[in-house]
């Protein structure tokens, strides 16, 4: 059951006639769509689907994170948005359907939470141009600041835990080492985290910046490692 506040802001044409397309009530600040909700919005066709919302934000490095979601997640994402101090917009004509036609799709989690990949700072900066002054305000803070206080109690609890080492030949790759993985779907390198080793050949991983997502497997000449003056929180020195 949706629980979110929605209006009919326009449609979607097939054979029968528009097709009424819901999508958040427009309001400005955290996690909120933006107030400048076109009378009619249409999806932008991004190749692999119709993209209604865009969800934008910084994580706790000021890294930029962007991506698009369909119709029927628009809501969820919305508030996944405001759960991780992220923004997000409504997608329509011109400058917006562009936009949303160079990001990758996001992903909804159970948690509530979303996968939002890294894109490059100066496509960022475009789609930030879109957001509201509060918004803007959101995304010059970055998402770490909020974050850190809503987790300061599992930051305690975890103070024991192993910290990440950096390997500097493929052979010493073993639980805890951080290494970069490839991801198909964002043709992107990332930090990844060795869960563990199977055999000689095969490292299990999982991706440090999003817990939430499954364990995977990947050969060892498959995945990258770190140059050793990488300096990021929880890497021993």
């Amino acid at each position: 059951m949706m629980t979110h506040a929605a209006s009919e802001t326009g449609g979607i044409a097939n054979g029968a006639g528009m097709l009424p397309l819901l999508l958040p009530r427009a309001v400005s600040g955290r996690g909120k769509v933006s107030a400048e909700t076109p009378a009619r919005a249409k999806l932008a066709d991004t190749g692999n689907g119709l993209a209604a919302l865009i969800v934008l934000g910084r994580d706790d490095a000021g890294r930029p994170h962007a991506s698009w979601f369909g119709e029927a997640d628009a809501v969820a994402a919305a508030q996944a948005a405001e759960l991780m101090g992220m923004v997000s917009i409504i997608v329509a004509d011109g400058d917006r359907r562009a936009l949303a036609g160079k990001l990758p799709q996001g992903r909804l989690f159970a948690s509530g939470k979303a996968f939002v990949p890294f894109v490059k700072a100066a496509l960022f900066d475009q789609i930030a141009s879109h957001v509201s002054a509060e918004q803007r305000a959101v995304l010059e803070a970055g998402a770490g600041g909020r974050q850190a206080a809503a987790s300061s109690g599992a930051a305690t609890a975890s103070s024991d835990s192993p910290k990440f080492t950096l390997p500097d030949d493929w052979s010493k790759i073993v639980a805890n080492s951080l290494v970069l993985a490839y991801s198909v779907d964002d043709e992107s390198w990332f930090e990844a985290a060795v869960v563990e080793t199977k055999g000689v050949d095969e490292v299990v991983l999982r991706w440090r910046d999003w817990p939430e997502m499954p364990n995977f497997v990947r050969r060892r000449q498959h995945v990258a490692l770190m140059h050793p003056a990488y300096a990021a929180d929880g890497v021993a020195r």
